[in-house]
C-alpha cells in the first residue's frame, strides 16, 4: 500500500524515476538496477540507475544502456536466472560476467510501453525467481500508471502555460484596441470643432 501511495502521489518524472527504482530494488532484493523511460518518439532513454553492489569497478550505467538497447522491442518480462554471461543475447556487454541474475520488466500502459525496469543481483548469490517476477509485476503496473500520470500532468502544465500566455496576449490586444478607439474618439472630437473653425 505504501509503495502505491508513494508512486501514485508523485507527479514529477524527475522524482518518479529514482523512487520507482528504489521501491523495485527493495521489493525483490536487487542490488543494482536501471529505469528507462520512453521518449515521445517511443525510444527508451536511461532515466536513472542505482547500484549497491560491492564491486569496485562496476559501471551499472554502461550495462543498463547496453541492455536497454538490446531489449528495446521486448514487451514481456524476462527472468534470466543464470546471469547475463550465459545469455548470447547480451554478448559483448562490458560487465555482464558480474551479473548473477536479472529481471527485465517492461512498463506497459494502455498497450504502450512507457518504460522498462532492469534489475540485477550482483553481490547476492541467490538468483531471482518467479515470485520476484510476480511481485515486480504488481509494482510495474503501478509504476507505468504513475509515469503516464506524470507525463499527462506535465503536458497539461505546458498547455496551461500556453493558455495563460494567450490570455495575456489577448488582454494586451484588447488594451491596444481600447487605446486605439479612445485615440480615434479624441481625434474625432478635436476634428469636428476644428472643421467648423476652418470652415469646412
Amino acid at each position: 500500500y505504501e509503495a502505491s501511495r508513494r508512486l501514485l502521489g508523485c507527479l514529477d518524472v524527475a522524482e518518479l524515476g529514482p523512487l520507482t527504482l528504489e521501491l523495485a530494488m527493495e521489493l525483490i532484493a536487487a542490488d543494482d538496477g536501471a529505469l528507462m523511460v520512453a521518449a515521445p518518439d517511443g525510444t527508451l532513454a536511461l532515466a536513472c540507475t542505482r547500484s549497491m553492489a560491492a564491486v569496485p569497478t562496476w559501471d551499472g550505467t554502461a550495462l543498463a544502456s547496453e541492455v536497454a538497447a538490446r531489449v528495446e522491442a521486448w514487451r514481456r518480462p524476462e527472468l534470466i536466472r543464470r546471469g547475463l554471461r550465459e545469455d548470447v543475447r547480451f554478448d559483448g556487454i562490458p560487465g555482464r560476467d558480474l551479473v548473477r541474475s536479472t529481471i527485465i520488466y517492461p512498463l506497459i500502459f494502455d498497450d504502450r510501453r512507457v518504460g522498462l525496469l532492469a534489475l540485477n543481483r550482483i553481490s547476492r548469490p541467490e538468483p531471482f525467481g518467479p515470485a520476484d517476477v510476480y511481485r515486480l509485476g504488481v509494482l510495474a503496473g503501478q509504476a507505468a500508471l504513475a509515469l503516464e500520470n506524470a507525463r499527462i500532468h506535465e503536458e497539461l502544465r505546458a498547455r496551461l502555460a500556453e493558455v495563460e500566455q494567450w490570455g495575456q496576449q489577448a488582454l494586451q490586444a484588447d488594451k491596444l484596441a481600447a487605446v486605439g478607439m479612445l485615440a480615434a474618439g479624441v481625434a474625432h472630437e478635436i476634428n469636428n470643432p476644428l472643421a467648423v473653425i476652418l470652415g469646412h
